[in-house]
């Protein structure tokens, strides 16, 4: 492990971090520039996450000490191979649905909504890349509750009634869920005295001997938390109708990045934390494999019941965060790549789906599946777009979503707990019953009346054909992605 000698892992925390403020200049006339804002930092970033990415490639993971103080009695970023492809992905990810809302944000909250949206979503790009890249615990905790604060200021930016009980049933949740993770932190550091990983992970092993019940309540309450905010079935009531009623810009980011992150962070700790024995024999398993297999099974069939499309969309959110979790309850070398894997190829394939059905509904005006009619002639290409992630969603070759799953069925096998790889397979016809259809209705349906095709700025059309292309090419070269992820995974399972 080297030290790095730029800054890069710093500043794409502390980049969005400031241009957040500037967001909420008071000016009438920086209303409009403040998006262009965003959409500028959030480039930037990406750039610098591509840097970062280029020298963990060439040099190995990098340590950065915040003020050049190291560890323990400062705060650290670990940048290693799975930090960097990570940061890559979100942050391309963000660059992209910043730039898709210039152009479709203003009719949906308004000219005076875009500075807070603006702030709020750099303010939710620095957090969420914050907890990638730390390597301390309470840092980590930080970062949640900046994500979880600008996440649900995100989703009441519209302003109405549905919004605002969706932000408060977020908002309630997320904060019994950082107080459980927040207790868990006080028992870890009263009985290891660390907040740092490295550190932690050495003292941990001492002090499961001399505190067991301490140790496992510890734990128990890190995985409550982390769950609550994963929404992970049945904690997951805060979000369908958070995402369904969010501004599609807020809608894509929080269903497409925001869940995945927390989903993130557990399987961060388990990598860092445990080694792969410990792992192995921890009883923490059996819940979580229970868990992730419940919210695939009901997340789908909420969503086969489910009309509203965002609402579909979030439904089949809860399904994708028991993949997330289904590798890490598994915890063989193939099931943590498919995990692992799964966070970014459904962060890409999501944010895809949300802006395509958002640019849908605007062309439209028609929210309700059962609505769709023909609607891949007067909008072709958000609907072509939808069609790609919906396959991909299911699991068709040669797109990414058959990647995440296709290890995920190896990590069964791995496991020897071939009972889960039935359980991918049978989830992704599940998975078919509900975004098929809608691909059926929207080529193969004749279109209804009062129906327009209209023209579609490049600001628009460009993120899709993105997403689209990347969800393609991830699927087809999965080496590239294996390649930075395959080497932590590989040092865990060998310590």
């Amino acid at each position: 492990m080297t030290s790095p000698v730029s800054h890069l892992g710093v500043l794409v925390v502390i980049v969005p971090l400031l241009a957040a403020y500037c967001a909420e200049l008071p000016w009438q006339a920086w209303r409009r520039a403040s998006l262009r804002l965003a959409t500028v930092t959030a480039a930037a970033v990406f750039g610098f996450c591509v840097l970062l990415a280029a020298q963990v490639m060439q040099k190995g993971a990098l340590l950065y000490a915040i003020g050049g103080r190291p560890a323990p009695w400062g705060i650290e970023f670990l940048i290693d191979p799975v930090a960097a492809y990570l940061l890559l992905g979100l942050s391309g990810i963000f660059f992209l649905v910043a730039l898709f809302a210039e152009d479709e944000l203003e009719a949906e909250i308004g000219e005076a909504g875009l500075p807070h949206f603006s702030a709020l979503y750099l303010l939710l790009e620095a957090a969420l890349l914050g907890l990638v890249a730390t390597n301390d615990l309470f840092n980590t905790f930080v970062f949640l509750e900046i994500s979880a604060i600008a996440a649900v200021g995100l989703v009441a930016l519209k302003n109405d009634r549905l919004s605002i009980e969706a932000a408060y049933r977020y908002l309630i949740l997320s904060t019994l869920g950082s107080g459980a993770f927040l207790f868990a932190i006080a028992l870890l550091y009263a009985v290891t005295g660390h907040l740092n990983l490295e550190y932690l992970k050495q003292a941990l092993a001492p002090a499961l001997a001399s505190y067991p019940l301490s140790v496992a309540a510890a734990l128990a309450m890190l995985l409550l938390g982390l769950m609550v905010k994963a929404a992970l079935y049945p904690l997951h009531i805060w979000l369908p109708d958070a995402h369904a009623a969010a501004p599609t810009p807020s809608s894509a980011i929080l269903s497409g990045v925001v869940v995945e992150a927390y989903a993130l962070v557990l399987l961060k700790l388990v990598l860092h934390l445990f080694p792969a024995p410990v792992a192995a024999s921890s009883a923490w398993r059996l819940p979580v494999l229970w868990a992730s297999t419940a919210a695939i099974f009901a997340g789908s069939l909420a969503a086969i019941r489910e009309d509203d499309i965002k609402k579909m969309l979030a439904y089949s959110t809860v399904s994708q965060v028991g993949y997330l979790l289904l590798g890490v309850g598994l915890l063989s070398r193939s099931g943590l790549l498919g995990s692992l894997l799964h966070v970014l190829n459904h962060a890409v394939v999501k944010a895809m789906l949300f802006l395509a059905a958002g640019a849908i509904i605007r062309s439209t005006g028609r929210r309700r599946v059962s609505e769709w009619q023909g609607v891949g002639l007067q909008a072709p290409l958000p609907a072509a777009a939808f069609a790609v992630g919906a396959l991909s969603m299911v699991g068709i070759p040669p797109l990414n979503g058959f990647i995440s799953k296709w290890y995920l069925s190896l990590g069964a096998l791995e496991a020897r707990m071939p009972l889960y790889l039935w359980v991918v397979l049978l989830s992704s016809l599940l998975n078919a019953a509900y975004y098929i259809p809608v691909v059926v209705r929207c080529f193969l349906t004749p279109a209804r009346a009062g129906l327009k095709a209209p023209s579609r700025p490049a600001s628009a059309t460009a993120p899709l054909l993105v997403l689209a292309l990347a969800t393609l090419l991830m699927g087809l070269f999965p080496s590239v992605q294996l390649g930075l992820v395959g080497r932590t995974v590989a040092a865990w399972a060998a310590r």
